[in-house]
C-alpha cells in the first residue's frame, strides 16, 4: 500500500533539502500528532548520513513504539532524493512486513521547489493501518508547507 504527497514548497530546493535533513523540521512536521524522542536523549542538529537514529514515539500522547531514521542521499540530475532506510522497530507499526520511505525535492522555474514523499508499506496489517498513515502524511505535508513558508 502506498501513501504519496506531491506538493510545492515555498522555498528553494537548497532550503527544502536542508529541512529534510533537520530533525527539528521532522519534529515540527509531525507534531502534535506524533512526538518522537531520541532513545539516547540527544537530538542531532542534522540526521547523520547512513547511521540509524532510534526514536521512541508517542501518538496523540500514547506510547506507540520505537522507530529508526536512517537517511541515504541520492542525486539524479536536478532531483535530490532521500531514502529513509529506517522504519518501525516496535509498537503497532512493527506489524507491517515492509516499510520503504523516499522523499525528493526538485527546483521549479519560479524558484520554489517540488516535494514528493512516498511511503510504501506491506503486510497483512497494511490495509488497517493505511488510513492512519494517510492522515498523518497529509498533516505532515501541510506542516512542511508551513515550515517552508516560515523560514524561507
Amino acid at each position: 500500500m502506498r501513501v504519496v504527497l506531491d506538493l510545492v514548497l515555498d522555498c528553494d530546493v537548497d532550503r527544502a533539502w536542508a529541512l529534510l535533513h533537520a530533525p527539528a523540521a521532522m519534529r515540527f512536521a509531525m507534531a502534535p500528532v506524533l512526538v518522537p524522542t531520541p532513545v539516547d536523549g540527544a537530538w542531532p542538529d542534522r540526521w547523520p548520513d547512513a547511521t540509524p537514529v532510534e526514536l521512541d514515539t508517542r501518538m496523540l500522547g500514547v506510547p506507540s513504539g520505537r522507530m529508526t531514521v536512517e537517511l541515504h542521499d541520492e542525486v539524479r540530475g536536478d532531483v535530490r532524493i532521500v531514502h529513509d532506510r529506517g522504519g518501525p522497530v516496535s509498537g503497532p507499526l512493527d506489524g507491517l512486513s515492509s516499510w520503504r520511505h523516499r522523499m525528493a525535492v526538485s527546483p521549479l522555474p519560479d524558484g520554489r521547489c517540488r516535494f514528493r514523499d512516498r511511503l510504501d508499506v506491506g503486510g497483512a496489517a497494511a490495509p488497517a493501518m493505511w488510513p492512519t498513515l494517510w492522515a498523518l502524511w497529509q498533516w505532515r505535508g501541510h506542516r512542511l508547507q508551513v515550515l517552508a513558508r516560515r523560514e524561507s
